[in-house]
């Protein structure tokens, strides 16, 4: 791990440590949500992404809710952080919930993210990870008649509030829910296109193009277009023959 600002030992110990475990998954839900591309160069070079200590801080706050909401969950019999697992096309897709509601069927996922990122409703990429999540639930036996997103919005100011702003730091959002067959049939497409793209790279062929919409374009009058995910937010731009050349 880079630290290009110089931050100190136990920071970055407590950032390298990590915790995720993808149990017994070839292939998990919060891979089969990217395009299939990114999903494919993830696959083969995750092991190799190199991260900068600053730029991930955001995750000892994720860390710390998710470690708070688990000793709560404890106390009222909630299943939390379990994996649930499907086999799709001779893969086993393996997805870990945050919490889930037995007597209520309500299933939860807390996300520590921006405030202006919750104003048009939740992303569509939690959506398909809700929806894929409840799947693999009902896949095991479990009834899933509800599913929300517990946004902690870490750069919330109280000054802002009015229209769309969130009127308050923590906001709950419900995720609109699939039919069982519109989730299988989604994941069984995801996991198609991941497979295409993995034997791609293998072969050296072209892989699937990630669309505009993936790649997060924006649009200016008079300027070049801007494609925001491959220049900032793409871990595998390095190996991507999409991004934008530059100093990775």
């Amino acid at each position: 791990m880079k630290n290009r600002m110089n931050l100190p030992a136990p920071l970055l110990a407590g950032l390298e440590k990590s915790t995720y475990d993808r149990g017994d998954s070839d292939v998990t839900v919060s891979q089969l949500v990217n395009p299939p591309r990114i999903a494919a160069l993830l696959g083969k070079h995750g092991d190799q992404i190199e991260e900068d200590a600053a730029d991930i801080i955001w995750r000892v706050l994720g860390s710390a809710v998710h470690h708070f909401i688990d000793a709560a969950a404890e106390a009222h019999d909630w299943i939390q952080e379990e994996r649930f697992y499907k086999t799709v096309r001779g893969m086993r897709v393996g997805g870990q919930i945050d919490c889930y509601d037995p007597d209520a069927h309500a299933l939860y996922d807390f996300k520590v993210t921006s405030a202006w990122s919750v104003l048009d409703g939740p992303k569509d990429e939690w959506v398909k990870q809700m929806n894929c999540y409840a799947h693999l639930m009902r896949h095991e036996g479990h009834t899933v008649r509800s599913a929300h997103i517990v946004a902690i919005l870490r750069d919330w100011s109280k000054s802002r509030v009015g229209g769309k702003y969130p009127e308050a730091q923590a906001m709950m959002l419900e995720i609109p829910l699939w039919s069982d067959d519109e989730a299988s049939a989604y994941i069984d497409t995801r996991v198609q296109g991941y497979q295409q793209n993995v034997q791609a790279l293998d072969l050296g062929d072209k892989l699937t193009k990630c669309t505009d919409e993936e790649r997060w374009l924006r649009l200016k009058k008079g300027k070049p277009p801007v494609y925001t995910r491959c220049e900032q937010y793409c871990s595998v731009a390095k190996w991507c023959d999409m991004a934008p050349k530059g100093d990775w």
